[in-house]
């Protein structure tokens, strides 16, 4: 079981201490790499809250970005 914090995006490394392959001394640690996936079919809810959102916002989904 894991509990994704909220705000946390596509690309997110999440630890669970212990959980991993067992080793010599008990077991490591697992990573988990999110992937958010949105609905595939039509959301009226959500396009109009897309819709009111993206105008005038200056964030930028690219800035931590690697070049």
């Amino acid at each position: 079981m894991l509990t994704v914090p909220k705000g946390s995006n596509t690309g997110a490394v999440l630890r669970l201490k212990g959980k991993g392959v067992p080793r010599r001394g008990g077991h490591g640690d697992e990573l988990v790499k999110l992937k958010v996936m949105l609905p595939s079919g039509p959301n009226p809810e959500l396009e109009a809250f897309l819709s009111n959102w993206a105008p005038g916002k200056s964030y930028d989904p690219r800035r931590d970005m690697q070049p």
